[in-house]
């Protein structure tokens, strides 16, 4: 067993690493959700928000490979069986192309199906052509977003964050440096906010490319085989399933969202999702590395070391998100400024949300760290509940029934957000119950 105080620093200090990265990577989406509603307007901003559960779905995919490959790679590491790790990674890309190029046509070809099936029809049809823009533009990207996370995944595993990140800081400055000159100098509307997404999927890609040939865990070309892709499927579907509730939430908001408000509303919702790409790297920070510690331990049979993972895991889930619950509900009116003036018709509804809907990110914290937790240690039963709760059926079951008695306007409180504290105390009970399990 590892001393518990090395097994602290070691996660501290891997999910520092995982943070800043993700935030890096993520902050590129929060610029483009400012300048998408500081200059290209409300609907735009709406027809963002509007595409948003399409864009889950490519995202499920790349987490299935990404998280699959990290998860299998680390426990063969761990077993000392480097050549095992070649071939999960070898199959993942094999597998992985031929999907993505499916869907690059999928979407670009039928972006306007798409859309008018995601809720930009009827009385929200104005939104249509945006969305479908987006989604064009977007398209061209999917392949190397199906890779690149995966990529720098194993980068961490080898010890060679430096590699991820000099690609992660390239990409990052392309894209806010291009989402400006996309709203203000080139005026390519939202088909130049999508295929930006494509260009600094492309620079970080380049920039890894000499990381990867020196990588130990690298390609070899093989024929597609059974043994080694199903365990990458069979670790990666429940973070797919984890996607997809966020891709139903997110779709089912959307609805309840144009059935009783205002676009207003919508674009104050999008602002939200705007900032969650701050606010979800801390979270992913800490499952991803609770995900690897895992894998490694559960590799080593190494049972003690599991038991204080887990307790240290929650410990830091706490720690790293309640100040920033805090920060953010005292800051929101500032915060929420930077994508909407005081006067726009969204800041009211956005600001009150906001305030609200951020103390859920502790608790949200804590689930995700004990999904993962049981992902590394291969409990899928717990995995599965604890995801079709956190990310499903609490939402959407009080977004509609909320949203459908009170309304959402942003004249009066958003009430479609106030499930969050009442989602806050079936999340504690939830949580109790997985603890006694834990316990177990």
């Amino acid at each position: 067993m590892m001393n518990e105080v090395l097994i602290r620093n070691a996660f501290k200090r891997f999910m520092i690493k995982m943070t800043l990265n993700n935030l890096m990577v993520f902050s590129g989406p929060v610029v483009n959700g400012i300048v998408i509603s500081r200059y290209l307007g409300t609907d735009a901003m709406a027809a963002y928000q509007i595409v948003l559960p399409l864009v889950f779905v490519v995202m499920m995919f790349s987490q299935i490979i990404s998280l699959g490959v990290q998860n299998n790679c680390a426990k063969s590491l761990g077993a000392g069986r480097e050549e095992d790790a070649r071939e999960y990674y070898s199959a993942a890309i094999v597998f992985a192309l031929p999907l993505s190029l499916l869907l690059v046509f999928a979407v670009f070809e039928w972006a306007d199906v798409i859309v008018a099936l995601l809720g930009a029809n009827g009385v929200a049809a104005n939104l249509a052509f945006d969305a479908a823009e987006y989604l064009k533009g977007f398209s061209f990207g999917i392949p190397l977003l199906m890779i690149l996370p995966m990529q720098i995944a194993v980068f961490f595993l080898e010890g060679r964050a430096k590699c991820a990140i000099r690609a992660i800081l390239a990409q990052t400055a392309v894209n806010i440096v291009g989402a400006f000159a996309n709203a203000i100098y080139f005026e390519g509307g939202m088909f130049g906010m999508g295929l930006l997404m494509t260009v600094c999927y492309f620079v970080s890609f380049c920039i890894m490319a000499e990381g990867i040939r020196e990588s130990c865990i690298r390609f070899v070309l093989r024929p597609l085989r059974r043994r080694w892709i199903l365990p990458v499927l069979r670790i990666g579907l429940p973070s797919a399933i984890d996607r997809f509730y966020k891709s139903t939430q997110m779709f089912v908001i959307n609805r309840v969202l144009l059935l009783v408000a205002p676009g207003a509303a919508i674009a104050a919702f999008a602002d939200i999702n705007a900032l969650n790409n701050v606010f979800n790297p801390i979270v992913m920070g800490l499952s991803a590395t609770t995900l690897t510690m895992a894998g490694v331990f559960t590799g080593e049979h190494d049972k003690n070391s599991l038991d204080a993972l887990l307790r240290i895991a929650i410990k830091y889930s706490l720690v790293a998100t309640l100040p920033v619950a805090l920060f953010t509900t005292l800051a929101a009116p500032q915060i929420i400024g930077l994508f909407v003036t005081e006067e726009g018709e969204a800041f009211n509804a956005a600001v009150r949300a906001l305030s609200i809907y951020i103390w859920y990110l502790p608790l949200r914290a804590v689930n995700n760290v004990l999904q993962k937790y049981y992902l590394g240690i291969n409990a899928m039963k717990m995995t599965y509940l604890t995801s079709l709760l956190d990310n499903f059926l609490f939402v959407c079951l009080l977004s509609a029934a909320l949203g459908y008695c009170f309304g959402a306007d942003g004249k009066s409180p958003p009430r479609t957000y106030l499930q969050f504290p009442k989602l806050t105390t079936a999340r504690k009970r939830h949580i109790a119950q997985v603890m006694k399990f834990a316990a177990r």
